[in-house]
């Protein structure tokens, strides 16, 4: 259960991550 959580939880913030670079090389 919590593994599974931290996992969501990276996933959204790895996809954050990669829409930041993605708006600063536009």
């Amino acid at each position: 259960m919590l593994i599974k959580t931290l996992n969501s939880m990276a996933k959204l913030y790895m996809e954050s991550q990669n829409q930041r670079w993605s708006q600063s090389l536009g």
